[in-house]
């Protein structure tokens, strides 16, 4: 970035503004959805049962 805003002879402001009008012309990003089916284990406990995991292996 420093050595386009030095050809150019940009401010950084201008650079980073400059970048940001340029990206209004992209299309949106999606992020794919997939179906992972009905959870194995209860979620509300995930916190526990990831400690109890942790637990286990650092008692091996």
């Amino acid at each position: 970035m420093r050595t386009v805003m030095a050809q150019r002879g940009l401010s950084f402001e201008d650079a980073i503004n400059a970048a940001i009008l340029a990206s209004e012309n992209l299309p949106p990003f999606e992020t794919p959805v997939h179906r992972l089916g009905k959870p194995r284990v209860s979620l509300d406990r995930a916190l526990a049962i990831a400690d109890e995991l942790a637990d286990e292996s650092i008692a091996r």
